[in-house]
């Protein structure tokens, strides 16, 4: 009888500690993709995120297309396990680099055979980010160069330690200018109109902003 009530409360206690050190997070933000410095417009997006015990987590992007409206091209579901977490100031960082096949999604009308990414074998994938426990922003590289000669760069949220210059953001829809005058972006919301450039200085709203 002694030896069944140990058992029994040694799996209880094991469950109670695998139930809080495996935690499963679903973040919504703004998802970009660029393609040949080509970007798209925001579009909301769902990554979730298991965090582990052992300091890593697993990261997943289901469904992912390229396009939008009725020129979507299915890709699938992009999934990296056992990526290596690094404390930060607020936050947690990530860098790495795996290789995966990429499998087919769950849309509505889609068939299996409609999703390119699993026809593609084996892809590189390069992944970057932070996450804390309201957000996640991370930059993902598919580098699908042996098959469709390009990089496809993914960019989910905003940086979580972006800093700005000295002035204010600006609110609502704005237009977005490089320094040098040329147009970027046109009449998007302001709080995304950085997200997927590159590291520079940009006319935001008429405002001068700064993306590290």
């Amino acid at each position: 009888m002694f030896m069944k009530r140990f058992l029994l409360t040694t799996i209880l206690s094991a469950t109670v500690f695998w139930g809080f050190a495996q935690t499963e997070k679903t973040y919504t933000d703004d998802l970009v993709v660029t393609i040949n410095d080509q970007s798209t417009e925001p579009q909301k997006a769902e990554i979730q995120v298991e965090f582990l015990d052992n300091n890593k987590c697993n990261l997943s992007l289901q469904n992912f297309c390229l396009g939008s409206g009725d020129e979507i091209i299915p890709v699938g579901n992009i999934v990296l396990n056992d990526i290596e977490l690094t404390a930060g100031e607020g936050y947690q960082t990530f860098d790495v680099e795996q290789t995966i096949m990429i499998t087919p999604g769950t849309l509505p009308g889609a068939t299996e055979d409609s999703w390119i990414g699993p026809m593609l074998g084996e892809v590189p994938i390069k992944m970057t980010g932070k996450v804390n426990d309201e957000r996640l922003y991370c930059e993902i590289d598919i580098d699908m160069m042996a098959t469709l000669q390009q990089i496809i760069k993914v960019t989910f949220g905003s940086d979580i330690a972006a800093s700005v210059s000295g002035v204010s953001v600006a609110t609502g829809k704005v237009d977005v200018y490089s320094v040098s005058g040329v147009l970027v972006r046109k009449q998007v919301e302001a709080a995304s109109a950085l997200n997927g450039l590159q590291r520079g200085i940009y006319i935001v709203g008429g405002r001068k902003v700064i993306k590290r």
